[in-house]
């Protein structure tokens, strides 16, 4: 849904860069955010959220595995 909202932005001078103001409130971007480093992408999110989202993951050898073959595929 987000990428249908998605916009053309530019960095400032000090390698900023401002996300438009409907995209935004359609990712309910308020308050704090975090930011997480993807392979090839960035992921903003609203930090009440992501830690919702965090909390509730529990991380086993299984997802560990799946992680690193996708890693690995994606280099």
């Amino acid at each position: 849904m987000l990428t249908y909202w998605g916009a053309a932005a530019t960095m400032d001078g000090q390698g900023r860069i401002l996300l438009p103001g409907d995209l935004r409130g359609k990712a309910k971007l308020e308050g704090e955010v975090m930011i997480l480093g993807q392979i090839k992408y960035m992921d903003v999110w609203n930090r009440k959220a992501i830690d919702e989202r965090v909390g509730s993951f529990q991380i086993t050898d299984e997802k560990l595995k799946a992680i690193s073959d996708r890693a690995r595929r994606e280099s």
